[in-house]
């Protein structure tokens, strides 16, 4: 009977497991030398009860295997064939062109959208230019009093001028006279130099009216 070469593995109860000794050992009596324990094979096909790892039954496994499968393929083929169809039927598609033209009818609304804000922002800026255009100058500010407020003509001449506080004022003259004035006073007719007062109608509340220029 052939011999086989198998090692131990009996590392921690065997000397020759430790220093890895290949043995040679009938195949019937497949075990260690010196402890006895059964080999491991090196070299060539392990042992097993079979021989060749139960090879007929595998095979026969396998030839059964593919019957079947062979057997399951050829009744679908038989079975579209006799039942009169030997294509497979077509897929339903979507309907590409009808997305396609959605897709350009939503661009076209979003393009119109941008032309009316467009437009909107074209009116915004017209009118604005409009108003800036009709913007009015600013008034020329008149004089200005600690003592009254003035209305009127910038330069001065021909305005009003209502007391809002007491104030004299010096007419200026060799007699040293001055013109006391009250709130509720109103200065007409002004003559008004350099932001000075040199002229005017000077009005009462009561309605008693003094004329009065400054410096005479």
């Amino acid at each position: 009977m052939a011999k086989l070469k198998g090692i131990c593995k009996n590392i921690d109860g065997c000397d020759l497991a430790a220093d890895k000794v290949e043995q040679e050992a009938e195949k019937s009596n497949f075990v260690c030398s010196e402890c006895g324990k059964p080999l491991t094979q090196v070299g060539g096909a392990k042992p097993t009860n079979g021989g060749n790892g139960g090879g007929p039954n595998k095979m026969l496994l396998i030839i059964i295997v593919a019957v079947v499968l062979i057997g399951g393929g050829a009744g679908a083929w038989f079975g579209g064939l006799f039942d009169g169809s030997s294509e497979p039927e077509p897929q339903a598609t979507e309907p590409i062109d009808t997305i396609v033209v959605a897709v350009d009818s939503a661009k076209v609304v979003t393009d119109s959208a941008k032309v009316v804000t467009d437009s909107a922002k074209v009116v915004t800026d017209s009118a604005k230019v409009v108003t800036d255009s009709v913007k009015p100058e600013p008034k020329p500010v008149g004089p200005k009093f600690s003592w009254g407020k003035y209305s009127g003509p910038a330069t001065g001449f021909g305005g009003e001028l209502k007391v809002t506080r007491q104030h004299s004022i010096d007419l200026g003259n060799t007699r040293g006279e001055v013109i006391d004035v009250y709130p509720g006073d109103v200065i007409k007719n002004t003559k008004i130099t350099n932001g000075k007062l040199v002229q005017g109608i000077l009005i009462r509340t009561d309605g008693t009216q003094k004329p009065f220029t400054i410096g005479i």
